[in-house]
């Protein structure tokens, strides 16, 4: 035996509001309150197509060169040092241009945070750079050859300047860039993380020897340049293993530049040499090259300790700060 539905009952089965009590108010289909629609879900903002970043990096390095060739061409009338710190602003330049063009604004912020990350992850580093400049100090002053230039402020603050933009400037090309493009294409596992890092690394050491003046039917030669790219590497590996962590190339550029000032503040900024270095010897100074450069490849070994260590704990998937 059926028995009759109530408003409130109805009420209840449909999905509207119970009237209030006494109020006898029966529902027409009709009279139901109207479903609000459902949002519609955000249209998907596509990136990129995989390996564009990549080829806009080499695109920019490439603009930063031509940037350095124009600087090197602007200061050559003041002489071969303003020359060099003309091209290296002008790397600096074409590069920090590329970085922002590509949306990596971030890699150039900088606080408290990110400097005292670099500190405290390149305390080994200024400690290794410092142990150098008091061996090279002292080994001029133990052969007589220490004579202060007459401009030597000058000389001091130009040096500084010039490690400064040093840092900035390849920070900027090998580990703001390069190391950005890398990350976009490989960064999907912490394996192809570390291959960005280790492909960063290698560019960055290949980049500090001199291929056009090598005499490869020199064992000497070739061992020195060999040697150079993993010293070079190996710090290049710890600095993109920074910018993982931090975000940001300027910590990284910061002890870029400390460390170089520390090993060119006696030659250069003291004595008034000038900057231009040759990374590759000849004859006597040849075999000490190659121990100079196995004593800082095994000096560097807690750096690459530092810098996996940071790898390990970094977030993956990692596509970089260029990854759009």
């Amino acid at each position: 035996m059926g028995s009759a539905m109530l408003p409130k009952d109805k009420a209840v089965l449909e999905g509207l509001p119970i009237p209030p009590p006494g109020i006898d108010v029966e529902f027409l289909p009709s009279e139901r309150m109207p479903m609000a629609p459902t949002p519609a879900a955000p249209a998907s903002k596509k990136g990129r197509v995989p390996g564009i970043t990549l080829a806009l990096v080499f695109l920019f390095i490439a603009l930063g060169v031509v940037f350095e060739v124009f600087g090197y061409l602007i200061g050559l009338g003041l002489g071969p040092d303003a020359a060099e710190l003309c091209a290296t602003l002008g790397l600096g330049v074409g590069t920090a241009v590329g970085i922002l063009a590509l949306g990596g604004k971030r890699l150039l912020t900088v606080n408290a945070s990110i400097v005292g990350t670099a500190l405290k992850k390149g305390w080994w580093l200024l400690a290794v750079s410092g142990a150098l400049f008091a061996l090279d100090l002292v080994g001029i002053l133990q052969e007589n050859q220490f004579v202060l230039a007459d401009n030597w402020p000058v000389r001091l603050l130009w040096t500084f300047v010039f490690c400064l933009a040093i840092g900035f400037s390849e920070e900027g090309m090998f580990r703001g860039l390069l190391l950005g493009g890398f990350m976009d294409v490989s960064g999907k596992s912490r394996r192809g993380l570390y291959i960005a890092v280790i492909l960063s690394a290698l560019v960055f050491g290949i980049a500090h020897v001199d291929w056009g003046a090598l005499v490869w039917t020199d064992p000497l030669q070739v061992s020195q340049a060999f040697l150079k790219i993993m010293q070079t590497g190996m710090l290049g590996y710890f600095f993109a293993a920074l910018v993982v962590q931090t975000r940001s190339v300027v910590g990284p550029a910061l002890l870029h530049a400390f460390s170089n000032f520390l090993l060119m503040v006696v030659l250069i900024g003291l004595m008034g040499e000038s900057v231009e270095t040759n990374y590759v010897t000849t004859g006597e100074e040849a075999l000490p090259t190659i121990f100079l450069y196995l004593t800082i490849i095994v000096l560097y070994i807690p750096l690459v300790v530092i810098g996996t260590g940071m790898l390990k704990k970094a977030e993956v998937p990692d596509r970089g700060e260029l990854h759009k």
